[in-house]
């Protein structure tokens, strides 16, 4: 039994070996194969580098006769899409745009081509030059002629000329008495002329005096007119101005009105207007048919603004459908002025012109010239930032300047500083201009002190400053109470009833009882 197992173990290594010297031999043989055809590629691939060598040997060759032949000896030949300096291309293409340059255009750029358009340009330029040669010979030809023709012509003026020398010998022989005789007329013309320019400097001096007469006659005649257009304006105080709006509603004990104007409008806020009767003779006819000034804080809608009360006449309040207007404002237009003198809006001695700047601007409006403290006038080409200095051939006031407003005119007699003199002098000199000006273009003139009565405009200083100007304050007098039962002193009544509360304006004032009231006791009052 054992024996029998060892002959299957043997026969089974046998097999083994023998499959394994099979696969051993498959593997060589496999091996071998791929070496013999390796060694066929190889050789093939052999031939083929030798081939590409001799290939490329006869193309380095080839290259460099060609390099040879046309004349470019750089190292590399380049590439056509990156034409650099140095290469055979970047030289060739440079050549080329040179040739384009300066016989193009080409019609490509390639080096037959260029060759070939060279070569026509050259056959083109000899046909050319041969045509320019015969057109040559026969200009030559006829100036040859022309020579012949001038010369002859030459010839005959020559002769003619000596002719005319002849001539012209015998004839200043001929006219040595004639010019004696026009110089003897020369003299007695020359005094007749003499005894004219006395006449005429006679003459002269006689009408440049009636000339200055005539001037100051006239400058008469101007303030003569002046004069009576300001009375006539002042008996008749016609105006062609209409009010701006109405008034809706109004509210006394907060002080405010509601008119009919609003955004729509283009209302801007801080606009003043002045409040005039219903009964009114024309507005911006005079102050006397004002009777309360507002001014807009606050727009509401289209057609409807709020506005404070600035002034008002307790006599003849503020009421429903009183008329507002204002000469600063118009709907849907800007208002133009010009202004000269110094602006001193409250009359306490110091300029305002800023805060006259700021009134115009708030209200939309705009000034077109104006003359400044330092006696400059200028024109304004964007109130109030831009400005040009004025000068002789500057513009002057155009027709759509509503008014020339009047400041104050200061007087260059009463300055102290020689330049404040020269100040002066140059705002009354600016004066008499803008007022030929605006009586030439039918421009209205208006004083600083009305035209602010028409827009509403009323000083806001309340302080008094003794000796600063001579003019009035009005300065509250007595003491306010904080509330009732407040002793500040003896408040007993004069027992005299103010005819303003009586029955009748034209009544006598009624005595009063002589009490006052407890809610109101004075100190030395009792209970």
């Amino acid at each position: 039994m054992a024996a029998s197992n060892k002959s299957v173990g043997l026969q089974i290594t046998l097999a083994i070996f023998a499959m394994l010297a099979v696969i051993g031999w498959v593997a060589f043989y496999m091996q071998f194969r791929e070496l013999a055809d390796n060694q066929t590629r190889f050789a093939t691939a052999a031939a083929d580098k030798q081939a590409a060598e001799n290939a490329a040997r006869k193309g380095l060759d080839d290259v460099e006769t060609f390099k040879r032949v046309a004349g470019y000896n750089q190292s590399e030949v380049g590439d056509a899409d990156q034409s650099v300096a140095n290469t055979v291309v970047g030289a060739i293409m440079t050549d080329l745009g040179k040739v384009n340059a300066a016989h193009g255009p080409l019609p490509t750029t390639n080096l037959a081509a260029a060759i070939e358009f060279l070569s026509q340009r050259v056959t083109d330029l000899n046909n050319e030059r041969e045509q320019l040669q015969t057109q040559l010979a026969t200009r030559n030809t006829e100036l040859a002629a022309l020579r012949g023709q001038y010369q002859q012509q030459v010839n005959t003026h020559q002769t003619a000329r000596r002719s005319a020398e002849t001539d012209l010998a015998n004839l200043r022989d001929t006219t040595k008495e004639q010019l004696d005789a026009r110089q003897q007329q020369i003299e007695d013309l020359r005094r007749n002329l003499n005894e004219l320019q006395v006449e005429f400097d006679e003459a002269t001096a006689t009408w440049t005096a009636e000339r200055k007469n005539y001037v100051e006659n006239e400058e008469q005649l101007v303030l003569q007119v002046d004069d009576l257009r300001e009375k006539l304006k002042a008996a008749t105080r016609v105006s062609f101005e209409r009010p701006d709006g109405l008034v809706r509603w109004i509210d006394n004990t907060a002080g405010l009105v509601w008119i009919n104007l609003g955004s729509q409008d283009r209302l801007r806020l801080r606009t003043t207007f002045s409040v005039y009767r219903k009964a009114h003779h024309g507005v911006a006819r005079g102050a006397e048919d004002i009777k309360g000034q507002i001014e807009v804080t606050r727009i509401i809608d289209n057609h409807t603004a709020e506005a404070r009360i600035l002034d008002d006449d307790i006599y003849d309040p503020i009421s429903k459908g009183d008329p507002v207007y204002t000469p600063l404002w118009s709907p849907g237009r800007t208002e133009t002025f010009a202004i000269v003198g110094l602006v001193d809006l409250d009359q306490d001695g110091v300029l305002d012109r800023d805060q006259f700047h700021d009134i115009v601007e708030d209200a939309g409006a705009r000034l077109n010239h104006e003359v400044l403290d330092d006696g400059n006038r200028i024109r304004y080409d964007g109130f109030p930032d831009k400005f040009l200095n004025w000068s002789e051939d500057s513009p002057t006031l155009d027709s759509d300047t509503k008014y020339l407003i009047l400041a104050d005119i200061p007087d260059p007699a009463l300055a102290i500083r020689e330049e404040d003199v020269a100040i002066r002098k140059a705002i009354s000199a600016h004066l008499d201009a803008m007022r030929k000006e605006a009586r030439l273009k039918g421009i209205e003139e208006i004083r600083l002190s009305d035209f602010l009565e028409h827009i509403g405009y009323r000083p806001q200083r309340r302080l008094y400053i003794p000796g600063l100007v001579d003019r009035p304050f009005n300065l509250r007098a007595g003491a306010a109470s904080v509330g009732t039962n407040e002793v500040v002193g003896d408040r007993t009544a004069a027992g005299a009833v103010s005819g303003i509360y009586g029955r009748s304006k034209k009544l006598k004032p009624q005595t009063s009882a002589g009490q006052t009231s407890e809610l109101y006791r004075g100190g030395s009052v009792g209970n």
